[in-house]
C-alpha cells in the first residue's frame, strides 16, 4: 500500500495554460513572418493535445506552458506596407527620363526592393535598410 500511494502522481493544473492558450489561439498571423507563425502553430497544436489528455501531470503542462511562451517571445513581425508603397510609387518611372548613371542605381534598387518584398521570412530591419 505505501508504494502504491508514493507512486501515484497528481493531475497537472491546467487552468493557466489553458487561458494562455485560447487568447493565443485567437491571434491572427498579421505581419508575422511564416517561420514564427507556424512555430507558434505548432506548439499551439502540442498545447491542445496536453489539455484534452486527463493524463498529462503538472511537469508536462509546465514544459508546454514554457513552449507556447518561448513561441510567443520569438514571433517575428515585419510590415512592409512603406516599402510596398515606395515600390508602388516607382514602379512606373520610365528610362529615357533619367541619366544612365541614376537610373542604374535606381534599378538596382529597385531590383533589391522586389527582392525583399517577395521574401516571406525577411526581418524588418533587412526591410528598413532596403
Amino acid at each position: 500500500m505505501i508504494a502504491a500511494v508514493a507512486g501515484i502522481t497528481r493531475k497537472g493544473d491546467k487552468s493557466q495554460l489553458e487561458i494562455l492558450y485560447l487568447i493565443t489561439k485567437e491571434m491572427e498571423q498579421g505581419y508575422h513572418i511564416n517561420s514564427s507563425w507556424n512555430h507558434l502553430q505548432q506548439i499551439l497544436n502540442e498545447v491542445h493535445e496536453v489539455l484534452v489528455n486527463e493524463e498529462k501531470t503538472q511537469n508536462d503542462v509546465d514544459a508546454v506552458k514554457e513552449q507556447l511562451e518561448t513561441a510567443l517571445d520569438n514571433l517575428i513581425v515585419c510590415n512592409k506596407d512603406a516599402l510596398q508603397k515606395l515600390y508602388d510609387d516607382n514602379i512606373k518611372k520610365v528610362k529615357g527620363k533619367y541619366t544612365d548613371n541614376t537610373w542604374n542605381a535606381f534599378n538596382a534598387g529597385l531590383a533589391q526592393v522586389e527582392t525583399m518584398l517577395g521574401d516571406e521570412e525577411a526581418r524588418q530591419d533587412e526591410v528598413d535598410r532596403a
